[in-house]
């Protein structure tokens, strides 16, 4: 692919230093998430989903990995506070303003992922990952259209599931895990 072709936020983090990466990305998904009309939407990046775009590690390890790839898994909604905080002592460490030791940086680069308990849990997951593709791939790539196109036909089926959900005898998580769960198995599949 042409460097030319290729969104804006590749080129801005290759030219930024590490301690400003996470901020540019995280700049990045708040300026999409108010063109999207989406500006309430929690998504805080975290070190661990810049290594992700860093690494280009979007296909998942294994098939039973949910914490590695392009996943719905890891765009849950989480503490704010927790987050900055988090956020923040990667700065430090990567601006070399603190002494970094490689037990300050394992649990911030490990993968934090959480099953969604709700329609709505399933909606945002959704919603963020549409968000940080369009960042990452472009509004015109296939991959942020296909994600739109699952959330107009899930929103539009949502009576429907919620009146089986009645009958079924599954817990509810289950469902909305396996949904997330078979977005994941498309993505991967797609790299």
């Amino acid at each position: 692919m042409i460097e030319g072709h290729l969104p804006h936020i590749w080129a801005e983090l290759a030219n930024a230093t590490k301690a400003q990466q996470l901020a540019i990305l995280q700049f990045a998904i708040d300026d999409k998430k108010r063109a999207c009309a989406e500006p309430e939407l929690q998504f805080i990046v975290n070190s661990s989903t810049l290594q992700l775009v860093k690494n280009l590690s979007f296909e998942m390890a294994s098939l039973h990995s949910v914490s590695t790839g392009l996943t719905p898994f890891l765009f849950f909604e989480q503490m704010e506070q927790e987050a900055y905080e988090a956020n923040a002592t990667w700065g430090s460490l990567m601006s070399g303003v603190a002494g970094a030791r490689t037990a300050d940086l394992a649990p911030l680069l490990k993968s934090k992922v959480k099953p969604p308990m709700t329609n709505m849990d399933v909606r945002h997951m959704h919603r963020c990952l549409e968000v940080f593709c369009q960042v990452l791939f472009g509004d015109n790539h296939s991959i942020p259209f296909a994600i739109n196109g699952f959330l107009t036909r899930y929103l539009s089926m949502e009576s429907s599931i919620n009146r089986l959900e009645m009958q079924m005898c599954q817990p509810k998580n289950l469902r909305c895990t396996m949904i997330c769960r078979r977005t994941s198995l498309v993505l991967s599949a797609w790299f």
